[in-house]
């Protein structure tokens, strides 16, 4: 588990390049885990990342998908690029009390491929940044990779702690494994419905992607 306090600074195009590189190959959703304080260089590069999502940005401008609840990606086997964020649609489904999901929709013409953890940062009702801790953990199982035709989805589990009197928060910026653009996922219901949850400041925990909404679900 990896307790990632969220920055409020931007970095620059070219930190942004490196830092995904090495998310790429060991970042969050890779084996073993990395505190923010370690000397190990995943966490180095995971607190740069969670740089790269630049406050402001609202779900309007960016945009979100429901999904469907259906498995429709594979895990493994099919080879296919790296899911890049213009091909993808993003939701943030809330399935129960203090539990989400994101969902990918690969949205293009090609197969592609996603793996590991997101780097997400959480929004106020607004769609403005908001601070609060984020944890990578290894659910439903460490990092793998899902492959996605055209139509196909994979889901990362959300979860959080949410008592009456907490803060309300309206989603989440996600970035996807492997890339360095950010969509704005606002909190939906059953039907669609945006919709606020309230999270209190223990934050958020996010598993890795998965071809099952039921195993990434926690």
């Amino acid at each position: 588990m990896r307790r990632i306090i969220i920055a409020a600074a931007a970095v620059v195009a070219a930190a942004a390049l490196i830092t995904w590189a090495v998310l790429a190959s060991g970042g969050p959703g890779s084996k073993g885990s990395a505190s923010a304080g370690s000397d190990d260089p995943r966490a180095s590069a995971s607190r740069t990342a969670i740089a790269l999502i630049t406050p402001g940005g609202t779900a309007a401008a960016q945009g979100t998908d429901a999904g469907t609840g259906t498995a429709t990606g594979q895990s493994g086997g099919s080879t296919g690029a790296v899911c890049r964020t213009g091909d993808l649609s993003t939701g943030l489904r809330v399935t129960g009390t203090g539990r989400a999901l994101i969902v990918w929709k690969n949205t293009g013409d090609g197969v592609c491929t996603i793996t590991g953890n997101p780097v997400v940062a959480p929004l106020n009702p607004d769609g403005s940044r908001a601070d609060l801790p984020v944890d990578w953990v290894d659910h439903p199982s460490p990092a793998h990779r899902v492959t996605l035709a055209p139509g196909g989805s994979a889901y990362a589990g959300v979860s959080f702690e949410s008592l009456r009197g907490c803060e309300d928060f309206g989603g989440l910026a996600v970035v996807v494994p492997g890339e360095t653009r950010q969509k704005n996922a606002m909190f939906t219901a059953a039907g669609g419905a945006r919709t606020t949850v309230p999270v209190c400041d223990s934050g958020f925990k996010v598993g890795t992607a998965d071809a099952s909404s039921t195993a990434a679900a926690f």
